[in-house]
């Protein structure tokens, strides 16, 4: 009989190869929100990029996104750089310092990740297949501390978003009770 061939069945949908054209990054999250396959990469509001897969990773407990930064953009991301869940319209603030940010047009309508200017001058260019974490928030990225967990011997009356200070200065906030 003549030769079968036999197709591979996957439960994940194929990333680029890294010798495809533009810089081909993974970005691990705890959950993709809005975003989908084509949903945009923005660098300050401007579109440098699309996400090309998105699937669990093998224990089922984080998400995996492959995403591809179009060539000409690829000296933007370097190798500390920091992306975040860009999608839609950010409100933070209190009655006397409110504080909106809004992302690109096709973030809000799509979703979409947006990569936060470095100021490092030490960074490297980021390699291919490099690995990258996904941030909640903008702030979040910004911020990319130590997680600190304080546990108290009675009730204390505190609130997620609620500032940590340090000497008068805002160091944190809390993220969960």
């Amino acid at each position: 009989g003549a030769p079968t061939d036999k197709l591979a069945l996957s439960d994940k949908a194929p990333a680029s190869h890294p010798s495809d054209p533009g810089l081909q990054l993974s970005i691990s999250a705890d959950e993709a929100g809005s975003i989908a396959v084509g949903s945009p990469i923005t660098y300050l509001q401007q579109e440098i990029g699309h996400v090309e897969t998105i699937n669990f990773n093998g224990s089922g407990k984080k998400i995996d996104i492959a995403i591809t930064i179009d060539e000409k953009y690829r000296h933007f991301v370097l190798d500390d750089s920091r992306f975040y869940l860009g999608s839609g319209v950010n409100v933070a603030g209190n009655i006397t310092d409110l504080d909106i940010r809004t992302e690109s047009l096709a973030s809000i309508i799509r979703g979409g990740i947006s990569l936060l200017p470095s100021d490092n001058p030490d960074a490297k260019p980021a390699a291919e297949m490099q690995q990258f974490k996904l941030f909640a928030s903008r702030a979040k990225a910004i911020v990319d501390g130590h997680e600190v967990v304080l546990e108290f011997d009675r009730v204390v009356d505190l609130k997620v978003g609620a500032p940590v200070k340090y000497f008068d200065h805002v160091v944190g906030s809390v993220d969960k009770v």
